[in-house]
């Protein structure tokens, strides 16, 4: 595998949407998690709402508020399956870029019993240390937050290779993957500021036609990783 540059990586990314089909079919991808957030954020809103009239009456229900929090954990899983799901399958792009796939199939490859428990194995733990690191110290947070960036990927190839990785296997496989280059990671992060600013001024109500070039362009990080690796 040849190792390319940030420029490199974030071109082929480009190139592999003009490909055939490929940038429609990853926005149907993303179209169900985005009418998904889109839906839990206008329900939180409404619940928000309710809580700050209870507190201007003094009178704020800790049951109201507690389903707030409830539903927005609940929202944060949901979502990672659907999105983890659309960037798996624009890994599965970036390698075969004239690939075949089903939009709705790619969209709930990870619904099932092989993948529901070990995504939210890694959700959670990859939350709780991180969240751990941030409120000890700030630069913990950020280490682990960029360590752990790649944890989804390594488990996906792990299992199509047919090898047992265990939760706390796939972090310290990404930690190690990451190795020197968290920096590379930070830098790329900065170089698309900008289509994450365009997400959040639209409320992310352009984000599934953002999101795929998002998700090629950090899959092909990862998969420059493989390669830095094996030269």
């Amino acid at each position: 595998m040849d190792v390319l540059t940030r420029q490199e990586i974030k071109a082929r990314a480009k190139q592999i949407l003009r490909t055939g089909k490929n940038w429609q079919r990853l926005m149907i991808v993303n179209l169900v998690p985005w009418l998904i957030s889109v839906g839990f954020t206008v329900n939180l809103y409404m619940l928000n709402w309710q809580v700050y009239q209870q507190t201007l009456d003094g009178n704020v229900s800790a049951g109201l508020t507690s389903q707030s929090q409830m539903i927005g954990t609940f929202r944060d899983f949901i979502l990672v399956l659907f999105v983890q799901a659309a960037c798996l399958t624009a890994l599965d792009l970036w390698r075969k870029p004239d690939g075949e796939f089903s939009p709705v199939q790619a969209m709930f490859r990870l619904f099932n019993r092989s993948w529901f428990w070990v995504i939210l194995g890694l959700w959670l733990v990859t939350a709780i240390i991180t969240n751990v690191g941030f409120a000890l110290l700030v630069i913990p947070g950020i280490l682990f937050s960029y360590g752990f960036r790649q944890v989804y990927y390594v488990m996906y190839d792990a299992r199509r290779s047919g090898v047992k990785m265990g939760v706390f296997d796939a972090l310290g496989a990404s930690w190690n993957l990451m190795r020197g280059s968290k920096f590379d990671l930070f830098v790329l992060d900065v170089s698309m500021l900008g289509w994450y600013l365009l997400n959040a001024l639209s409320a992310n109500l352009l984000s599934f036609l953002i999101n795929p070039y998002m998700q090629l362009t950090y899959g092909g990080f990862y998969h420059n990783l493989l390669a830095k690796r094996n030269n």
